[in-house]
């Protein structure tokens, strides 16, 4: 048996796109492999600068696969390049070449740090143990919950009948009686049918413009452009699961929200959310939670820089604790990194804002 390890070429596309089908929930094809190279603005300048990832072969098959995603990020108004890992994977019987390809990935030297945002606990150790630093901000340890349907946790009842289930999905019950009731009683009090919700699957189409961007860091800030967002949210017509809402009100965009849908999780995720001075946070949080609802998802989960300016509100917002913070980084080139500069790196909050991406 003789395995090689060696970077990611155009040719080996098909062969990741298979493993990584048979390991991952979010189903990808040759067109996603593609374009998550073709598409990246970083990557379409120069595509001999930057290193796609690496591979584990045997023979001609593929048995393992790191990618590695050209990003750039301005902190403290500096522009920074940096790597994140995607999709860390290795066949069942060959888990002993995940440490390898992790190695491979920690010794790319070319930009100025390295991030991974997704690594699992054992993952998490291999990294820390390659020279790794954790993203030190608490809010790294948490995600924020709407419930709106409970569909799911039914299914799971017909598939397995338990008191636990049962318990839990009376409970789901009288949460979505109450949070319903708050929300029909916000919709009238704040007059949310003045509110027009525009859908779009177009992402030319994002307004930066006088809006506070609410999914993003204050000086650790991921580059936005129009490249960008075609490159995280562009999907072929049969696997797009994102949509740009634009929402206005007296014919006046007052905000824009970047919804991934998770069929699978039937979960909706607020990946990037803009607004204006012009609205309340919480009315705009209402008016997506009716949109999901509409489309039957159980649930919305988000991440913002601000807190929700309806108390009411709050009280239905269920916070999932993790036991572990997975959002990890390495510094490369030190010699930019002053003090200030690193001060930011323990004010890093992921807020998984590249969509499907980052995985």
């Amino acid at each position: 048996m003789t395995i090689k390890i060696r970077k990611i070429s155009k040719e080996d596309y098909q062969g990741i796109v298979e493993l990584y089908n048979k390991y991952f929930l979010n189903k990808i094809d040759f067109i996603d492999r593609k374009n998550l190279y073709d598409l990246n603005p970083l990557y379409a300048n120069d595509r001999n600068k930057y290193t796609q990832g690496f591979i584990a072969l045997e023979n001609s098959n593929i048995i393992g696969h790191i990618a590695a995603i050209p990003l750039e990020f301005i902190i403290n108004q500096k522009k920074i390049t940096a790597y994140s890992t995607n999709a860390l994977i290795a066949e069942d019987k060959y888990r002993l070449i995940a440490p390898i390809l992790c190695k491979k990935f920690s010794n790319l030297d070319d930009v100025d740090f390295l991030i991974n945002l997704t690594a699992n606990h054992k993952a998490s150790i291999l990294f820390k143990n390659l020279g790794f630093k954790t993203f030190k901000n608490k809010k790294n340890y948490f995600n924020n919950y709407f419930i709106v349907n409970n569909k799911f946790l039914l299914n799971r009842i017909k598939n397995k009948l338990s008191f636990k289930n049962v318990f839990i999905y009376t409970i789901s019950n009288l949460y979505i009686f109450f949070i319903n009731f708050f929300i029909n009683f916000y919709d009238t009090l704040f007059s949310l049918n003045k509110y027009k919700i525009e859908v779009n699957k177009s992402f030319e189409k994002i307004n930066f413009d006088e809006k506070k961007d609410l999914t993003s860091n204050v000086n650790f800030i991921q580059v936005s452009s129009i490249k960008w967002h075609i490159w995280k949210y562009h999907k072929p017509k049969k696997n797009n699961n994102y949509v740009n809402l634009k929402i206005n009100k007296n014919k006046l965009n007052v905000a824009q929200a970047i919804l991934v849908f998770y069929p699978n999780l039937n979960k909706v995720r607020v990946s990037e959310l803009y607004i204006n001075n012009q609205v309340k946070i919480s009315s705009i949080m209402v008016l997506i939670i009716k949109f999901i609802k509409k489309k039957n998802f159980d649930i919305l989960e988000f991440k913002i820089n601000s807190d929700l300016d309806s108390h009411f509100l709050k009280l239905f917002k269920i916070t999932k604790n993790y036991k572990f913070n997975s959002n990890l980084y390495k510094i490369n080139a030190k010699e930019k990194f002053d003090s200030n500069i690193l001060k930011e790196f323990d004010n890093f909050v992921s807020y998984y804002s590249y969509g499907d991406k980052i995985v």
